[in-house]
């Protein structure tokens, strides 16, 4: 058995396709194929159903996948193990982040990249729920998001800081000068909410249902450039964290009255992955720009 052969064994499981599992091992289908067809002659069981419609994991298949899973994550703790024995020269740097919380990351990763030119750094931007996936699924090293106690118990959750909910709009809005408003002053200006994929939108809107209104939103968004042009316009406003307008001066925030929703942010990681030394440091450069 070949780590290669459980690399495109899981890929396939994951995606259930296996001409697109080839693109992402960057493979040909037929390599793919013949390999995982090799795993399961060693095996001596069928891994896939395959038909016409779908494909889909027998029950060997669903059986042996966490334990592929956890053998490609071991691996790849086992080579950062070494890589973090040359010190912070090489390796990658892999972080999910919420729209909401990605301005917080600007700092942190200038400080980093400059410190440690060497390590490649991706930023993948999702949903809360598609994030935390990704990191169960070992795609993720770390995720800065709102999620104060993760349901999956192999997840650790640093704690950051806490933030909370504002109405936001551009500077030159006719409710820009008021000191505070309620859900009542603005529920009669166009209202252009983050979608229900966005964490803090639940969070909203259980909020509301909790004091006994209601907002239907005269349009939704899930795209952090299409919403700050929608704001700049002045037509709209919206209810967004002060973090996540934190580098747009164009817009004015303002505290709504009541009982806001208090927001905590947290970096999870797995409890059970190797962690790299490359997060340890990354973590430390993010508490002193949050601080």
């Amino acid at each position: 058995m070949e780590l290669r052969q459980i690399k495109y064994f899981v890929k396939a499981a994951e995606l259930l396709n296996f001409t697109e599992a080839a693109k992402e091992c960057f493979v040909a289908e037929s390599t793919l194929w013949q390999q995982i067809k090799q795993l399961e002659t060693e095996l001596d069981v069928s891994l896939f159903k395959r038909n016409k419609r779908k494909m889909e994991l027998t029950d060997a298949g669903a059986l042996f996948l966490p334990h592929a899973q956890r053998t490609l994550a071991s691996s790849t703790n086992a080579i950062q193990a070494i890589k973090d024995l040359q010190g912070l020269h090489t390796g990658t740097l892999i972080i999910g982040c919420t729209f909401n919380l990605t301005p917080m990351l600007t700092g942190a990763l200038l400080a980093f990249s400059q410190t440690y030119p060497d390590v490649r750094i991706s930023v993948v931007r999702q949903s809360s729920d598609e994030l935390i996936s990704l990191l169960q699924h070992g795609r993720l090293d770390m995720v800065l998001c709102f999620e104060e106690n993760p349901s999956d118990a192999r997840m650790e959750a640093f704690p950051l800081f806490n933030t909370s909910l504002y109405v936001v709009m551009h500077r030159l809005h006719p409710l820009a000068s008021e000191k505070t408003l309620s859900l009542n002053r603005i529920k009669d200006y166009p209202l252009a909410l983050p979608d229900k994929s966005i964490y803090i939108r639940g969070i909203l809107d259980n909020w509301i249902l909790s004091k006994g209104g209601s907002f239907t939103p005269n349009l939704e968004w899930n795209d952090a450039n299409l919403a700050f042009n929608l704001l700049k316009t002045g037509h709209w406003l919206t209810i967004l964290t002060d973090v996540a307008v934190r580098n747009e001066p164009e817009l004015t925030i303002i505290p709504l009255t009541g009982l806001r929703p208090s927001l905590k942010t947290v970096l999870l990681w797995m409890k059970d992955g190797y962690e790299k030394n490359a997060i340890k440091e990354f973590v430390r450069l993010l508490q002193n720009v949050t601080a």
